[in-house]
């Protein structure tokens, strides 16, 4: 998860890549990428978020599910609000990157609208 994470972070936040070089065009193609351009700062704490999210996920599976006893009225109850306060972070992090993405596939629709259009198709 935590490589996930770390590459999340990079492709919507970090340098845009090269556009690869091709050797030989022989048609006419669009690439399209997503990329966030955002505040240093927010963009920070949206890289300390998922870090936590993540630290904190690991931690759960890795260290604490141990002392999980799934017959203990308590300890049933610790963990669903433990984990129904992550799931809502989740959650709120999956609405957020759902609609940048929403954005970015209407985005690529226009974009391929108007390069089929008879106008660029003249110009080309």
């Amino acid at each position: 998860m935590g490589k996930l994470a770390k590459e999340l972070h990079n492709h919507l936040y970090g340098t845009p890549a090269e556009p690869e070089s091709e050797e030989s065009i022989t048609e006419v193609f669009i690439r399209i990428s997503l990329r966030v351009d955002a505040d240093p700062n927010y963009v920070a704490q949206q890289k300390k978020m998922l870090e936590n999210l993540v630290r904190e996920r690991n931690a759960l599976i890795h260290q604490e599910l141990a002392g999980f006893d799934p017959t203990s009225e308590e300890s049933c109850r610790r963990w669903i609000t433990r984990l129904d306060e992550q799931n809502e972070r989740i959650i709120a992090l999956h609405k957020e990157l759902q609609q940048l993405l929403d954005l970015h596939n209407e985005a690529a629709e226009h974009i391929l609208v108007a390069f089929e259009s008879k106008e660029i198709r003249r110009g080309l």
